[in-house]
This record gives C-alpha cells, structure tokens and sequence, in this order.
C-alpha cells in the first residue's frame, strides 16, 4: 500500500490539485487526456459543495421518491442480516466445532468454496435470466427452510458424530442458497 498513491479525487478535494493529476498519470495510460478528467473531478467537487449546503438528512424522507429509495434501502440490508449468513459466515468453525464435526477448519473452507461458486451461479444465472425477484424471494424462503432444519437437528441430538455431518451438509445448502439467491441481489437492489 505504501507505493500505491491516494485517490486523485481525494487529493483533489483536499485542494492538493497538482497531485491529483500526478496520481491520476500514475494511474491511467500513456496519452490518456489527464488534465481534462481531473477537471471534471474538480467540477464534480465544486458542485457536491453548493449541493451540501442545501441538502440534509431529512430530505431522505421528505420527497416521496427519496423516501421509498431510503426503506427500500434499509430493508434489503435488514433482510440480508436477518436471514442469519452473517452467523455462518463470521462462525462457522466455531458452530462446526460446537457440532465435534472433525476437521472445523477444513470444512469452513470447504463451505467457503461452495459459496464462491454458488456466487458465481448467482452472476451467471441473473446475466442470463433475470428473474432477480424470484430468486430473492425463493432464496429466503429456502435459507429459512434450512436453518430451521439445522436448528431441529442440533437440538435433538446436539454433540454427536452424525449430527456434525449433518450440520456441515445443511450449512452447505444454507451457503449455497444464499449465495446463489440472497447474497449478490440485495446489494444491488440497495444501489438502484
């Protein structure tokens, strides 16, 4: 990171003008037309500052159109955090080796792969498909189905052998529903 210079428009906006545009030439190829980009980034600058002074945090709300962006916003990032990845993400060597499943470590990463390539399914399929609503919804449903069924599992027979095989498929099929379903969508529809 030490050789890597700052933004050029982070440079730019703190008034060092000359650094941007040195960073922006570090940045971009021989020829490419430095000084006009870093005048648009000046621009860009200059005209967020006449907007921030007129504009406030409740103008979230006021505008109806703002006001669906915001809860539809704060909703899907809710929705992702209450659907649970975020305990099997952050966890899951500590709940496999709750379960006495053998190798924890190994199975996290093995359960980290498949939901690498659950991701890549989710880009694949939402490039060729569509139907981003359909997989959000049926994502959640399953990803429900499935930690409901890891929850029933673990308490009726919690610490044995099998249980932990158990618990290490079921959190495969959460990860891989989540991520090819819920993971990627709610991002997007955050940004849009």
């Amino acid at each position: 990171m030490w050789f890597i210079p700052e933004s050029p428009r982070w440079l730019i906006l703190q008034g060092r003008y000359e650094d941007g545009v040195k960073s922006l030439r570090w940045l971009r190829p021989e020829g490419a037309d430095v000084e006009s980009e870093a005048n648009v980034i000046r621009d860009a600058i200059e005209r967020e500052r006449e907007m921030k002074s007129s504009v406030g945090v409740l103008d979230m709300f006021k505008d109806p159109v703002n006001r669906r962006r915001t809860f539809l916003s704060v909703c899907a990032v809710t929705l992702q955090a209450a659907s649970g990845s975020m305990f099997i993400i952050a966890y899951k060597a500590y709940f496999f080796t709750m379960a006495h499943v053998d190798n924890p470590f190994g199975m996290s990463c093995v359960l980290s792969t498949l939901g690498l390539v659950a991701i890549l399914a989710n880009s694949a399929i939402v490039v060729r498909y569509g139907r981003r609503r359909v997989l959000l919804m049926s994502g959640l449903v399953v990803c429900g189905i499935f930690q409901l069924i890891t929850a029933v599992v673990y308490d009726k027979q919690p610490g044995t052998k099998t249980t932990g095989k158990v618990l290490v498929g079921l959190a495969c099929l959460y990860m891989m529903s989540y991520n090819v379903s819920t993971c990627l969508l709610v991002w997007v529809l955050c940004v849009v």
